[in-house]
């Protein structure tokens, strides 16, 4: 089972990402409830505590591969390298699903702990431990500007021109 679209930048931002708001899920373009700014508080006190790993990766593949190492990230000082397959998280295997990644992700991801991914280089699987940082000012802003346009500017937007173009009694 691939992870989804919806997890993947979670992990990329936690594991380091973007959040649950830059996918082809339907939820992405659901408006947040929240008003604006109480909705930028909360992501910026939540996001202040995630770990970041800085890798990025595509799960169109049977397995996720890493497409990004982001320079000077804790990624980087572990090994991990473009093109490593992503087989498991702390011990738990990618194509266990979603909700088992998601969950061990939630209680790992905190700033100077240390997690264990497992993965496949050249055909030889290798665990690497990597030792999270705190989520960088500069992409705390990105999935923060990204949540907001989707959210509150494009799904505002949309509600207008649906009412709009709707039926006037």
């Amino acid at each position: 089972m691939k992870l989804s679209r919806n997890v993947i930048p979670i992990l990329v931002a936690v594991l380091a990402a973007t959040p649950v708001w830059a996918g082809d899920d339907e939820r992405a373009h659901k408006k947040c409830d929240a008003d604006a700014s109480e909705c930028i508080s909360k992501m910026v006190e939540t996001l202040s505590q995630r770990g970041w790993i800085g890798i990025e990766w595509d799960d169109e593949a049977e397995q996720p591969v890493l497409t990004q190492i982001i320079p000077n990230s804790p990624a980087e000082a572990a090994g991990l390298r473009k093109g490593d397959l992503l087989l498991a998280f702390n011990g738990v295997p990618t194509d266990a699903g979603e909700e088992a990644v998601w969950a061990e992700a939630k209680k790992s991801l905190i700033p100077d702990k240390t997690i264990t991914l497992t993965i496949q280089r050249n055909g030889a699987e290798k665990v690497v431990n990597v030792k999270l940082a705190q989520l960088p000012r500069s992409v705390m802003a990105q999935w923060i500007g990204n949540h907001v346009i989707e959210h509150h500017v494009i799904a505002e937007k949309e509600n207008e021109e649906k009412e709009a173009d709707a039926p006037r009694p």
